[in-house]
């Protein structure tokens, strides 16, 4: 039972984890993009 908690407590850790992970990778990947397309009209 108690081993079933950990287990359980020990994914929904990595579920949160992984969340906050890929909304951080989206707003980086967002920011990039941004300053990328920025930086191909300033050449412009």
């Amino acid at each position: 039972m108690r081993q079933k908690q950990l287990n359980q407590i020990k994914k929904d850790a990595l579920k949160s984890k992984l969340k906050c992970v890929v909304s951080k990778d989206r707003t980086e990947i967002r920011q990039s993009h941004m300053s990328h397309c920025l930086h191909i009209h300033k050449v412009r």
